[in-house]
């Protein structure tokens, strides 16, 4: 295994397994476990309430919680993650104990996909590469200059986290939609309303307004963006041994969608808006189009809009992004965040396209969750 080797043994020696939820995480987590490497037999759905869920799932029963005999399986929760608490108290009252969290945030949940896509990629022919291993860990301390400019979005509207750790040395905090705000809290090195800026359109664009700002500003020969609660899990060392290494660039392991991209971009978002995206592909770079329909048939793509890359690279990708999510906005009907949705699936067809111009390498995001109230 590549990643959670203690957690895969665990799941290859029980003699139970369910899966808590019933819905599309629920069967993208049971959809990813009956894979390779994994190939588990999931003995069934669990729910707190059976109305308004199916009967059955790939033939697979949905249980009610309180009626599932085998209290000693390994429950694996699979949910959105505003609901663990509320389900983990559900699950202790009934005397569960062995479980694991694989909501939709969880670094878990991304290790496990990072497993699935290893051998994925391999059947396609392609390298899944991992940045632990294509970087030169190295050993004792590093100035700014030798790290990577990793810059971390903030907002005056950002929720309330656990607090983790704050800005780390190779770390920039931008302040993303500035200009929207008179008064801006909090504390950041940077803002992005200054020189050559979009932040005005962050209400659309979201995090698309720091990149914007970094595109047209930093100089640093490695460039990256992270969020306030989405951060690379990286160290110094590796982040100057990044600076030393033939890397282009860097992404989050892929977001697994079941049963394909299209449709869970539509279940969640609005279908018009994804078809002026393939619209703006097919009329402004053709030789792209094919591999939009790839990934709109396909069943990953890399969210979140994080990346770390050399200069030139970030360039490149940035003039490729941004022209055609100026041609959607010009189109689309307005509203929140669309077009921070639509850049998630463009980021996976301009790396997949250009696959083989580029050293890709997959970097572990770690997710800080929200404070308790």
């Amino acid at each position: 295994m590549v990643y959670a080797q203690e957690t895969v043994m665990r799941l290859k020696d029980s003699v139970s397994i369910v899966i808590y939820g019933a819905g599309r995480i629920a069967q993208t987590v049971y959809y990813c476990m009956i894979q390779k490497p994994y190939d588990l037999k999931i003995d069934c759905f669990l729910v707190s309430d059976l109305n308004g869920n199916p009967d059955e799932i790939d033939g697979i029963p949905v249980v009610a919680a309180g009626k599932w005999m085998k209290r000693d399986a390994v429950v694996l929760i699979a949910v959105m993650d505003g609901f663990l608490q509320e389900i983990q108290k559900v699950l202790d009252s009934y005397g569960y104990t062995n479980v694991l969290s694989v909501t939709f945030e969880s670094d878990l949940w991304g290790q496990l996909r990072g497993n699935y896509f290893y051998y994925l990629y391999k059947d396609m022919g392609m390298d899944f590469l991992r940045l632990e291993d294509e970087t030169d860990q190295g050993s004792g301390t590093f100035s700014r200059s030798e790290q990577a400019n990793i810059y971390v979005v903030t907002s005056g509207m950002d929720r309330k986290t656990r607090m983790e750790y704050g800005a780390r040395p190779w770390e920039t905090i931008i302040c993303a939609g500035a200009a929207l705000s008179e008064s801006v809290g909090g504390s950041y090195d940077v803002r992005d309303d200054t020189g050559d800026n979009i932040s005005v359109k962050n209400h659309v664009y979201c995090e698309l307004t720091a990149l914007y700002w970094i595109w047209k500003h930093d100089l640093s020969e490695y460039q990256g963006i992270s969020h306030y609660r989405r951060r690379f899990e990286l160290d110094a060392a590796r982040s100057a041994g990044l600076c030393r290494s033939d890397i282009d660039v860097v992404l989050t392991i892929p977001v697994l969608n079941y049963p394909c991209v299209y449709d869970m971009y539509v279940l969640n978002h609005c279908v018009q808006d994804w078809h002026i995206m393939m619209e703006a592909i097919r009329r402004l770079y053709p030789q792209y189009y094919k591999m939009a329909q790839m990934l709109q048939n396909g069943n990953f793509y890399y969210g979140f809009n994080m990346l770390i890359a050399k200069r030139k690279v970030l360039s490149s990708y940035c003039e490729w992004l941004f022209s055609i999510l100026e041609y959607c906005e010009q189109r689309c009907e307005k509203k929140p965040r669309y077009i921070g949705y639509l850049a998630e699936r463009l980021m996976g067809i301009y790396f997949l396209k250009n696959w083989d111009l580029y050293k890709i390498v997959h970097g572990r995001r770690h997710f800080m969750s929200k404070e308790l109230p």
